[in-house]
């Protein structure tokens, strides 16, 4: 008897302590490796089951980091100036056709800059080209949704698609067009997209996890 009495005072206690409105989350993970050039993701999530409980908020954290460089070549047989306006990389999630979260881990440029006849090398260097200096960088973005029209589309049983990926921007210019001196863009990156669910479980969840206490002791 005594112990029956024991039993039912500690599940009183944890159920106190593991309250229905406690929030609980689930997060769920994509990771692209370093990759050279341009790279490109449908990535599926699973939507949040309401069987679990109700959905409070969605997060969507990206984090990314790339290197690269750019250079110019003159491979004409006259002296001009180029410069290289801007290199840089946009790492980015689409969910249909809308933009969630764009960044970009580095940008560079360079200044108008001398370049003479084709020295006969395309190294991008020399006297006839020239390169920006080393190029790298990281960058973090995060986004949220509590609205009931947002969360209701990402409840349900099966899955989400998005789309995640990479794109380059080279601007250069120079005084020469005819023809227009040489230009590369070498880049490389990585990039992690996180979505979490933020939610309530259900008062039979909770009761569950209170009996899986008890059954520890």
């Amino acid at each position: 008897m005594k112990s029956f009495i024991l039993l039912v005072i500690f599940v009183l206690t944890l159920g106190l302590c593991l309250p229905a409105s406690a929030s609980l989350t689930k997060s769920y993970t994509f990771s692209q490796p370093t990759t050279t050039w341009l790279w490109g993701n449908n990535v599926e999530f699973p939507q949040f089951n309401p069987a679990d409980g109700q959905l409070e908020k969605v997060t969507i954290d990206l984090s990314c980091s790339g290197a690269s460089w750019a250079g110019m070549e003159n491979e004409s047989d006259s002296i001009g100036q180029a410069k290289i306006d801007n290199a840089s990389i946009d790492i980015f999630v689409k969910k249909g056709n809308v933009e969630l979260l764009s960044l970009q881990p580095f940008t560079g440029s360079s200044p108008m800059t001398i370049v003479y006849p084709y020295d006969g090398t395309t190294d991008f260097g020399g006297t006839s080209g020239f390169r920006t200096a080393d190029l790298s960088g990281t960058a973090t973005g995060s986004l949220q949704y509590t609205a009931p029209a947002d969360l209701g589309a990402y409840t349900g049983t099966g899955t989400i698609t998005f789309w995640f990926a990479n794109n380059e921007h080279l601007t250069v210019g120079s005084s020469l067009y005819s023809p227009m001196p040489l230009s590369t863009f070498q880049h490389s990156s990585s990039g992690d997209m996180t979505i979490t669910y933020t939610y309530t479980p259900e008062p039979a969840t909770v009761a569950l996890l209170a009996m899986g206490g008890v059954a520890m002791i």
